[in-house]
């Protein structure tokens, strides 16, 4: 299998990376902001090549340099980031070339917002070495998506291309209206999985929403998503619904009536689905209950699941647990996710479990994401963080089973009031219907971050 729609990255704390984008303290005046990045990085690992039989070890240098502009007023957001990453390998197995120039993007977000409205444009544009791990190959900067995460068994790189747009009109008021539009463009080059296919995703959605009085709403929504493949097939999914919203302090009621058409190559399938949700404040968090059914391109989907919130006096804790029914997978399986966060005097800690249905290309998938992350500060210019992961996706009704598990352990320290350190380790082990790899790699970065006015 080559995608997993549920990912997990850990943060840039345990990576070898560098953020690029501006600071808060920059963000948060008005005015023209500038930043400059630069990270200088050594790597040792044991596989350089995540083949299954190891060759030796490589060492490899990399170089990430990165330029930020940022822009806020009370009414108006821009930011504009490019960055890159020159790498080369000092010693082993020589399969880089002396220096390459790897994972190169440039993104641009631009946001005005006014009394009753506010319009958001995104671009982004990437191109990145495929290196068998778990890599966002959508998902644009600043919190827009292009598109799912996923996990990829092979070499080669790929280019990826996005535009987005958000528009909302009438805000607050009795008649709102919201927009949005997603293009995405992938583009794979010396990868050998055949399912690794280019293709072109083009999403558009609106919601209009009628507010009859403050307790009670209507609501009609439209959609379409259209995926082609190069080489392989076309899907388009499609839906219009209307519903109502109803709620007091004591309980918010919705419920929705669709008609979806799912095609792939021109065969169509379509029907009535359905969404109805039910919550009810907590004095100490929220309790809610879900009910749906719909049908897109693996087929008519049905999930139940009850949610429940809790505040909690250093953090927070969520989980819910439902049933999901693939039509003709097998019967109902079961569903659900826990999340806690901790605040402790020196750091916190973040845990998360998911195990929930996804849809790729017309198969259907039971993904399932375990992540623990926790940082600590030893003293006023060092800290630790520690973390791990495990991502997997299951075909529902077939064997294509893909997993991978990370592991992280990361030494912070300020070397001068501009300088830092980040030095530290990590493992990796990938399973596959196909191969069983795994590496071990120990990173030692210098980075600075500095920002200007113009």
């Amino acid at each position: 299998m080559t995608y997993l729609r549920t990912g997990f990255s850990l943060t840039a704390a345990l990576t070898l990376s560098v953020s690029i984008l501006t600071p808060a303290h920059a963000q948060e005046g008005s005015g023209l902001r500038g930043t400059i990045s630069f990270s200088q990085g050594i790597e040792l690992n044991d596989n350089p090549d995540f083949t299954v039989a190891p060759e030796g070890t490589s060492v490899v240098t990399q170089t990430r340099l990165g330029f930020g502009v940022a822009s806020r007023t009370k009414t108006e957001q821009f930011r504009f980031n490019i960055n890159g990453r020159l790498e080369g390998e000092l010693s082993g197995t020589n399969t880089l070339d002396p220096w390459e120039v790897e994972d190169l993007s440039t993104s641009l977000r631009y946001r005005r917002e006014g009394a009753r409205s506010s319009l958001t444009f995104s671009a982004r544009q990437s191109e990145r070495k495929i290196e068998d791990e778990v890599v966002d190959l959508g998902t644009g900067f600043f919190g827009i998506s292009f598109g799912p995460e996923s996990i990829i068994v092979d070499s080669g790189s790929v280019a990826v291309t996005g535009l987005g747009a958000d528009f909302a009109t009438g805000l607050g008021g009795p008649l709102e209206l919201s927009l949005r539009t997603r293009y995405t463009d992938r583009d794979y080059s010396d990868t050998f999985d055949p399912e690794l296919l280019d293709s072109e995703t083009t999403n558009l959605s609106g919601i209009a929403l009628f507010r009859l009085n403050p307790a009670f709403a209507v609501r009609a929504q439209a959609g379409q998503t259209i995926k082609d493949e190069d080489g392989g097939s076309e899907y388009d999914n499609s839906y219009i619904g209307l519903g109502v919203e109803t709620g007091t302090n004591a309980m918010t009621v919705s419920g929705d009536l669709f008609f979806d058409k799912s095609a792939i190559d021109g065969v169509v399938e379509d029907g009535l689905g359905f969404a109805l949700g039910v919550s009810r404040p907590q004095t100490d968090g929220a309790i809610g209950v879900e009910l749906s059914s719909r049908i897109d391109d693996a087929g008519r989907r049905t999930t139940a699941s009850v949610r429940r919130s809790i505040d909690l006096p250093t953090g927070g804790l969520s989980f819910s647990l439902g049933l999901t029914d693939q039509e003709g997978e097998g019967g109902a399986r079961l569903t659900g996710a826990i999340d806690y966060s901790r605040e402790t005097p020196r750091g916190g800690l973040v845990a998360s479990i998911s195990q929930s249905p996804a849809t790729s290309s017309g198969t259907a998938y039971m993904d399932t994401l375990l992540s623990v992350e926790y940082s600590e500060e030893i003293d006023a210019i060092s800290g630790w963080s520690a973390g791990i992961s495990y991502t997997a996706s299951n075909e529902l009704g077939g064997d294509d089973d893909d997993s991978l598990t990370s592991a992280s352990l990361t030494y912070q320290r300020a070397l001068t009031e501009d300088w830092g350190l980040r030095t530290g380790v990590e493992i990796t082990r990938i399973n596959t219907t196909r191969t069983d790899r795994d590496r071990n790699t120990v990173f030692f970065n210098i980075e600075r971050d500095i920002t200007f006015g113009f």
